[in-house]
C-alpha cells in the first residue's frame, strides 16, 4: 500500500498528464480545422467521446478498481433524501439566490 505523501504525489501528476492530454487535445483540434482544413466537427466530436470511455477498460484490467467500486463500505447516512415536490409552491426568488 502506498504512503499519503505517496498517493499525494501520484494524484498531483496524474492531474498534470490530464492537463496536458487536455490542451494537447484542444491544440490538435485547433490545428486540424484550421490548417488542414478538416471540416467534420460532428465526427471529431464522436471520436473524443469515444476515447473518453477507453478509461473504463481500467475496470476490466486493473482489479484494484474494480474491488474499490464493488465494495459497500461507504457510509449512506451521509447522503438526504431530495423532494423535488417541495419547493413548487415557492416563487423562485426563495429557492433560488440568483
Amino acid at each position: 500500500m502506498m504512503g499519503r505523501g505517496r498517493r499525494l504525489a501520484l494524484g498531483i501528476f496524474v492531474l498534470l498528464v490530464v492537463d496536458v492530454i487536455w490542451v494537447a487535445s484542444s491544440e490538435l483540434s485547433e490545428y486540424i480545422f484550421n490548417d488542414t482544413g478538416f471540416n467534420k466537427p460532428f465526427f471529431s466530436t464522436y471520436l473524443k467521446t469515444s476515447m473518453f470511455s477507453l478509461y473504463l477498460l481500467g475496470f476490466i484490467f486493473w482489479s484494484p478498481w474494480r474491488h474499490q467500486c464493488a465494495q459497500r463500505n461507504h457510509d449512506e447516512s451521509i447522503y438526504q433524501e431530495v423532494d423535488s415536490m417541495e419547493d413548487e409552491d415557492l416563487p423562485l426568488s426563495d429557492v433560488c439566490s440568483c
